[in-house]
């Protein structure tokens, strides 16, 4: 839920907390991205990533494969989240991508 904290010396702090949808499935997730659909500042250096942390947009290499019904899905929450934020005259919006490793012979991805 949403929720103000009233400081004593300032503006209130806004805070959004929401469960942990990661522990849905009791899947391990190897590799987490926040994503913002920007490539300034996101992410993607030289050096090997660290998995444990979470990634950027520029940090995503890889093709993530999505059914068909559940793209669909996530096409309308966004559409439904991005309206709503515009309606609030809220800029900042992100989508956090949790991938689980299939041990599969295609090493596939599983959202």
């Amino acid at each position: 839920g949403c929720h103000a904290i009233e400081m004593p010396h300032g503006d209130p702090l806004y805070i959004v907390v929401m469960a942990n949808l990661f522990h849905f499935r009791n899947l391990p997730i190897h590799e987490s991205y926040d994503l913002k659909g920007s490539w300034i500042a996101r992410g993607g250096g030289s050096r090997k990533r660290d998995l444990s942390r979470v990634g950027k947009d520029n940090d995503l290499n890889f093709k993530v494969n999505i059914d068909p019904t559940l793209k669909n899905e996530l096409i309308q929450q966004i559409a439904a989240d991005a309206t709503m934020l515009m309606k609030a005259k809220i800029m900042d919006y992100s989508l956090l991508l949790g991938v689980h490793h299939l041990e599969t012979d295609q090493n596939s991805d599983l959202l």
